[in-house]
């Protein structure tokens, strides 16, 4: 099934003003429990909408939003109870759990997108019609999948301080680390966690960013996904290519390391060319945040969760 806003955002400079955040509550229509195998955001103005990400309102507490939009609702979904289960980003794909996996979507319930425009400059722009295609099934898959966000903005430790890249600063590095839980407590290894999708996200400084498991028992380490050349025009979530049960597995108390290496100079082509766009013709000191010309160091893993309660 399909389903598109129900109506349409205007995006246009305003003062110095070109990132905007709006939440739009999508209805999928499903009367009874189901769990999602497949979905993909459709960006309704590929110009203007820098990333999406995708929410489960269980308690559907965005139905009230007239239009089923709420403007400046900031990075989250606008729903202090919602669930992240994806996001989409330039480049993306659709993204298709493997067999045995699904995502919940409880009767009822609506998707919240937390959608990032970024205005270019060139005029005004309207977005009216983002929206996601959904495929699901009724059966109750073996994996449940859920979604987590690491580093900066997401849940782990800095190695390396606030992010702060200065003005000049070339091989800038940022790092992170997450002691695998869930929702903050350690579950037991009965509970089998497989990772089975991973991204990588950065903005413009961003030139390299790795990241990867160590295994708590004898600090063996796996590569997750490394990003040598980053690209933020081409950016995705990455599927592995086998069963779930022969994914990395994730136990209480493994590390996920996230790693970052920015170059703020006129060297890098993609800040050069984002500075240009609002005016400025020397790099300026960047720290974490939303928008564009932000920096951010984050990895969004896909972790199929088999015998929860």
């Amino acid at each position: 099934t399909t389903v598109t806003m129900g109506s349409s955002v205007a995006i246009d400079v305003v003062g110095s003003t070109r990132d905007f955040f709006h939440c739009i509550s999508l209805d999928p229509g499903n009367a009874q429990d189901v769990y999602l195998d497949g979905l993909q955001v459709i960006p309704g103005n590929r110009a203007v909408v820098h990333h999406v990400l995708v929410y489960v309102d269980e308690g559907a507490q965005s139905a009230s939003w007239p239009g089923g939009v709420q403007q400046n609702c900031g990075g989250g979904s606008g729903v202090a109870s919602a669930q992240l289960i994806a996001g989409w980003v330039p480049g993306g794909l659709p993204m298709e759990p493997p067999p045995g996996v699904g995502i919940s979507l409880p009767a009822g319930a609506r998707l919240v997108l937390n959608v990032h425009y970024h205005a270019t400059g060139g005029g005004p722009e309207t977005d009216e019609s983002t929206g996601m295609a959904l495929r699901w099934t009724n059966e109750v898959p073996e994996y449940v999948s859920l979604f987590e966000l690491v580093g900066a903005p997401g849940v782990g430790d800095s190695l390396t301080g606030p992010l702060q890249i200065p003005a000049g600063a070339s091989d800038h590095v940022e790092e992170f680390k997450w002691v695998v839980s869930a929702g903050g407590q350690p579950f037991p290894d009965t509970i089998e966690a497989r990772l089975w999708a991973v991204a990588n996200h950065m903005h413009k400084v961003g030139v390299d960013m790795r990241v990867w498991v160590e295994d708590r028992d004898d600090g063996h380490e796996t590569c997750l996904l490394h990003t040598p050349k980053w690209d933020f025009n081409w950016q995705r979530v990455y599927e592995y290519d086998s069963s779930i049960d022969q994914d990395v597995r994730l136990r209480a108390g493994d590390i996920l390391h996230v790693k970052c290496v920015y170059d703020n100079t006129l060297a890098n082509a993609a800040l050069a060319e984002a500075l240009a766009e609002v005016g400025e013709n020397a790099p300026v000191d960047v720290s974490m945040g939303e928008g564009t010309l932000d920096e951010m160091c984050l990895a969004g893993v896909g972790v199929g969760v088999k015998g929860l309660p």
